[in-house]
């Protein structure tokens, strides 16, 4: 339960403050968070007791079959603990469950009495605010009534040192989590954690509206679910029934998800022993659900498919045990085959028995390396839904290194897609090229050297940690004192400062060497920056000021702030002061030190500040979760971003100054526009995200914060472009003949120029409405594009200032495709008027058909050779018509598809014809008599488009699935292209074959590298390529791991430890 008053994070504070966090002692008794941490035996022990009050010792070993004197053992241990007691009878000694205090909370007591319950309705987990606890006492009730179990927390207050652990405990027992919906549920800082406790889960979800609140602010992964409304004015007993029939929706899956979420959690809570790993018929259970599991939801989380993935390595493993006794069986039998050849009954008895043995072996080893690379795809596609892109692509290579071991007859083409298609998202969409591990605390600020040679990490773990920039580690600074905060490099390069919770201020050579330190504040010392002349250092202070030193330690200025402590500060390169304070004010001192002004914005603590590279601008962020942009010359705030779903700890401009980067506490990091348009996010931490870097060239940006890990990310990827600036769908692209340009153009009307690069040239205005089609003309000098607004616009000299358009009039509708003839002399155009209109390119009208189709067209194309033009609309049925006698003669009528023919293509030889349709299939057509050749099938939702590879070889298709898939012409699947988050409306192949474009309703076009897009071989080397740095640096890496994944990595040995550490006073 969130309640309205929430709680502070103590020993975040504490770690903030520089003071030691408060502990509270351990109250005796058994809490229900203890359960899941017990080794197997012990819980199933405590589990009893707590069903039967109490009990002598050998009644128990009785009932639970298990030894005798290790159940006195385990009894000794958890009455040491505190959780059991002793009870003294006739001389017995009984054993009781020893409770803590109660709670008053309604939370699990039996965790696998509640999981092993065979009910047939869901259990319940209620989050909301303390202020609607008397409609939630009702809900609770009536829930109740219907037999289900339904946690929930009465209290206001945590008062038991466990309240958050049974917290997440109840989450992650709930079959559902249920929120609350109310305005002071959706500003609660403690409902926000729990409903991020069930995302994290994957928990189905819930939400039901108590009273009105604003969408907008409401949790994007509730406000995306159909509401249950329970307001006062509602009917209760209605929307008791939806909630209800919400709940118990397919709950066989769901409760299979909630018990191997728990069991998968109680493996990684300790340590993830073997021991706690699915073995037998739970492991196929398990392997069916994730099976299930891609089409429904809620989807298994990454943490499901790890631990399904060990239990099955764990499984193989023990198989090739007994494949290899079963080989020195059949060794032992042809042995002594050989030596009773004589006897030839036996000989040949012992033959087939030697046959059958190698056969069954042989068999068991296929099924079981079948089984573990099955595993390993299916926990690649969960990590990378789950954020982990990075640890997807590892799993994916593995993937594709087991593919390629197998033998020829295994490598079927269906697990070669899936194989490809795991291996393609992750290359596609991962941007974290490495990750710098060996920090025990979380990383407060990081910072590229000026030469762009070194980065270095401060941390709460009391060290400074330099790295070059592939992620060797170059040394460890270290010295007595309290957490480190933050940390800058002498523009010279040649020197490190860094300050830390006890108010002291250090400086280091820049190879590692101690030199100075000096108690710089009284207090906390929350920032640290050296002058642009490199003459001077600047701390900011919890005390309420900022101090100016020497680099000899000599105190040269104090500026005094107000009551409340700065958080951060920034010397720009003309010599003024900016730093940000606890209040929410960002002050500026000019070159006199005078204050100039304060701007008061935030309503809360400033928590970072940067300026652009023309010290125009400056941008603040704080833990108001908003972002503000200056104009220093105006003094005035140019743009507010609300940009986190929580505090914000960082911002960076690029060095261009096109872009600002933020980080914060919900784990993401976010580029944005100057104009507030959010451009990409980058996922992956698994905690709050404190520290941020832009390299000097701006190609690369370091992140780190809770979890500790240095992440090094590309922002600029060479082999996937995404094109943002259409203001909702795009509906089609296309590429020009020599591959140099990529037209967009979408529902907001307006067609859009790029490079392909994704560079944005232009923007083409005159359609006053939806632009469905686009073509360019076969020699490139004229765009066409088809629109809503009853208009074909043909676009000449469309790379000038001012293109005039030669506008084709004549539809009475929207107008929903045009194509050129091949010769260049004509365009067709087909629309909602049910006619087909034919052109010459300055304008004059050739041709019209009248009722081509009676329900009105969708799409017409035009053969390579000129011959054909096909047709396609909404009455399911595809027409080809003779292009020379188009009015005269009857066109060929194809009949299949059950659905609305949106696209139609030609091969290049003109021999097939290709359809999608909103039926969900692809089908091939023989051009020369209409039979149909094959029915590509595999998309979960309606067909937009597809089109030929330059050489007629594949074919790719475009769906409302979101996905884009590559078939060969036999209908087998290639590979699947994933990565838009809405359906995909049009894809093209630009000649050369060297890219693809994909245009979607989640506002972007996406320009795709095909390089190696159809040869895992390719695939696996651009994938080593990547992880390299990572593979080779990394000392969490074994050896055997990167000789797996990658054998052909070359990398060096050396005798040379990889850090130094370097204590106050030491020499490197």
């Amino acid at each position: 339960m969130g309640a309205e008053n929430d709680m502070g994070d103590d020993s975040l504070d504490a770690l903030l403050k520089g003071r030691p966090s408060r502990k509270r002692s351990r109250v005796p008794g058994l809490k229900v968070a203890d359960i899941l941490t017990m080794p197997p035996e012990q819980q199933s022990l405590v589990n009893w007791l707590m069903r039967h009050y109490e009990a002598l010792p050998s009644t128990i070993a009785d009932h639970l079959k298990q030894d005798r004197e290790k159940v006195q053992t385990h009894l000794e241990v958890l009455v040491s603990q505190g959780f059991l007691k002793t009870v003294e009878k006739n001389g017995n000694t009984y054993y009781r469950v020893r409770l803590a205090p109660k709670s008053g909370r309604k939370m699990p007591t039996d965790v696998w009495q509640v999981l092993d319950n065979r009910t047939q309705k869901a259990n319940v987990f209620i989050s909301y605010s303390r202020r609607n606890k008397e409609f939630v006492q009702e809900l609770h009730t009536a829930l109740e009534a219907t037999g289900r179990e339904v946690w929930v927390d009465w209290e206001n207050i945590p008062v038991a040192v466990d309240w958050w652990q049974e917290i997440q405990l109840g989450i992650e027992l709930a079959d559902t989590f249920v929120f609350v919906l109310s305005p002071d549920s959706v500003a609660s800082k403690v409902c926000g954690q729990e409903i991020e406790e069930a995302v994290k889960h994957n928990k189905r979800l819930v939400p039901v509206v108590h009273q009105d609140v604003d969408p907008d602010q409401v949790h994007p992964e509730l406000s995306r679910l159909n509401w249950i409304f329970l307001r006062p004015q509602d009917s209760f007993e209605e929307g008791l029934k939806g909630l209800l029939e919400a709940l118990d929706q397919d709950l066989d899956y769901v409760r299979t998800h909630t018990r191997l979420l728990v069991r998968a959690l109680e493996w990684d809570r300790n340590t993830r022993d073997p021991s706690y790993l699915l073995r037998g018929a739970d492991l196929d259970r398990a392997n069916h659900y994730l099976a299930q599991g891609k089409d429904q939801e809620p989807r298994p989380t990454a943490l499901h498919h790890q631990y399904v993935l060990a239990s099955a390595e764990v499984e193989a493993a023990a198989r090739d045990i007994e494949l290899e006794r079963q080989r020195q069986v059949l060794a032992e039998q042809q042995r002594w085959l050989k030596l009773v050849t004589a006897v030839s009954v036996l000989a040949v008895a012992m033959g087939i028995t030697s046959w059958g043995l190698s056969r069954q072996a042989q068999y068991a080893q296929k099924v079981a390396e079948q089984a573990r690379l099955e595993a390993l795809t299916q926990s690649s596609e969960a990590l990378f839904v789950s954020d982990q892109r990075f640890e997807a692509l590892l799993a994916a290579t593995r993937a594709g290194r087991l593919f390629k071991a197998l033998e020829p007859e295994q490598q079927t083409p269906a697990l070669r897609s899936q194989v490809m298609s795991t291996l393609q998202q992750t290359l596609f969409w991962v941007q974290e090229r490495n990750r710098l591990e060996g920090h025990t605390g979380t990383v407060w600020q990081v910072a590229f050297s000026p030469d762009q040679q070194k980065l270095a990490s401060v941390s709460a773990d009391g060290t400074i940690r330099l790295w070059d920039l592939h992620g060797e580690s170059l040394g460890v600074l270290q010295r007595n004192g309290g957490p480190l905060l933050d940390l800058d490099f002498a523009p010279d390069g040649e020197q490190i400062a860094a300050v830390d919770a006890d108010g002291n201020l250090y400086l280091w050579g820049s190879e590692g060497k101690h030199e100075k330190e000096w108690q710089a504040h009284t207090r906390s010392t929350r920032a640290v920056e050296f002058s642009p002349d490199g003459q001077y250092i600047a701390s900011a202070s919890e005390d309420a000021t900022i101090k100016i030193w020497d680099r000899e330690a000599n105190l040269v200025r104090t500026l005094q702030g107000e009551r409340q402590g700065f958080q951060t500060l920034l010397w720009t390169q003309d010599d003024r002061i900016i730093a940000g304070d606890e209040s929410g004010k960002v002050r500026l001192w000019d070159q006199s030190r005078e204050s100039l002004v304060t701007f008061a914005e935030h309503n809360a603590a400033v928590t970072a500040l940067d300026i652009s590279p023309d010290g125009k601008q400056l941008v603040s962020v704080g833990r108001d979760r908003q972002v503000k942009l200056y104009d220093l010359e105006t003094r005035t705030v140019t743009q507010t971003i609300n940009a986190h779903q929580g505090p914000i700890y960082n911002v960076r401009f690029t060095p261009d100054g096109q872009k600002i980067i933020t980080v914060g506490d919900d784990k993401l990091i976010h580029v944005w526009q100057l104009d507030g348009t959010l451009l990409e996010t980058l996922v992956g931490h698994t905690g709050l995200v404190s520290a941020l870097a832009v390299s000097p060239t701006g190609e690369m940006i370091a992140t780190s914060g809770g979890d500790r890990a240095v992440r090094l990310w590309e922002l600029q990827r060479d082999n996937l472009h995404v094109l943002q600036a259409h203001k909702g769908p795009v509906n089609t692209v296309a590429v020009s003949p020599d591959s140099q340009r990529v037209a967009s153009g979408g529902v907001d009307g307006t067609l859009r120029l790029w490079n392909q690069r994704g560079q944005l040239l232009r923007s083409l205005i005159g359609h006053t409405d939806s632009i469905n089609t686009l073509t360019f003309h076969p020699d490139g000098t004229q765009l066409a594009s088809a629109s809503s607004d009853g208009t074909v616009r043909l676009w000449q000299q469309f790379e000038t200032e001012t293109p005039t358009p030669v506008v084709l009039q004549g539809h009475t509708g929207t107008v929903n495709a045009v194509a050129f003839h091949p010769d260049g002399q004509r365009v067709a155009t087909a629309g909602n008027d049910h006619t087909i209109r034919l052109w010459r390119t300055d304008g004059t009208a050739i041709a019209t058909l009248q009722e081509a189709h009676p329900e009105g067209l969708l799409n017409v194309a035009f053969s390579p050779d000129g011959q054909y033009l096909a047709s396609t609309g909404w009455d399911h049925r595809v027409r080809i018509w003779s292009v020379e006698t188009l009015e005269a003669t009857p066109p060929v009528i194809l009949e299949g598809h059950r659905g609305w023919i949106l696209d139609a293509e030609f091969s290049p030889d003109s021999t097939l014809l290709a359809t999608a349709s909103y039926d969900n299939t692809v089908k091939l057509w023989q051009v020369s008599d209409g039979t149909l050749i094959q029915t590509l099938e595999g998309h979960r939702d309606g067909v937009l488009a597809v089109t030929f590879s330059p050489d007629g070889q594949l074919l790719v298709t475009a769906s409302n699935d979101n996905t884009i898939r590559v078939w060969d012409l036999q209908g087998n699947l290639v590979t699947t292209l994933s990565g838009h988050t809405q359906g995909v409306r049009d894809i093209v192949i630009d000649p050369q074959a060297e890219f693809l474009v994909s245009a979607s309703s989640d506002s972007t076009a996406l320009i795709w590298e095909r390089q190696g897009m159809d040869n895992i071989n390719a695939l696996l080397d651009s994938s080593c390529h990547w992880l390299s740095h990572y593979l080779t640096h990394n000392d969490s890496v074994e050896p055997e791991t990167r000789d797996a994944l990658c054998p052909t990595l070359i990398h060096t040995e050396t005798d040379e430890p990889g850090e130094v550490l370097l204590s106050p006073g030491d020499d490197p």
